[in-house]
């Protein structure tokens, strides 16, 4: 979907930011010192944006994507092309407001997707990663098959 992709990195920067507000107010809660909390990302000033490699998280907004793909779809009995990409567009932030609302009050997400963008390309990131993406093609009723067997 062309519109999906449009909103690309507004999505996976909105994902990445929440999953951390949620994993530092974790940390603020149970008195996580300074030298034992995660450093964090570079990547909130616009000019480190390029230093997040947004594909850490990729699979997850992928699933998210195909998740709404799927609803608007039953909804209304037809696909994409019967809506308007102005009401599509409305339709898929909404979407993906709710989405990352429920993401953080799941704390396996949060751990995963901070884990994932802290170590990015690293083991604990990878791993954390192919959790990430079978927990959520679970939580969204995707079979292995229907994800291309990547597990």
């Amino acid at each position: 979907m062309m519109v999906q992709h449009a909103q690309y990195s507004l999505v996976v920067s909105r994902i990445v930011e929440a999953m951390w507000r949620q994993y530092r107010f974790a940390e603020e809660a149970v008195g996580t010192s300074d030298t034992a909390a995660l450093p964090g990302l570079r990547w909130y000033s616009r000019v480190d944006e390029g230093a997040f490699d947004h594909r850490t998280v990729q699979e997850a907004h992928d699933l998210m994507a195909a998740d709404f793909r799927r609803k608007a779809q039953a909804e209304s009995g037809v696909f994409r092309d019967a809506i308007e990409d102005d009401e599509w567009r409305s339709q898929w932030i909404e979407h993906t407001k709710r989405e990352i609302e429920a993401w953080a009050a799941d704390p396996f997400i949060v751990r995963a997707i901070v884990l994932s963008t802290q170590y990015a390309n690293k083991p604990e990131g990878l791993a954390a990663e192919r959790t990430l993406a079978r927990y959520l093609r679970t939580r969204y009723a995707f079979s292995d098959d229907a994800a291309g067997g990547a597990m």
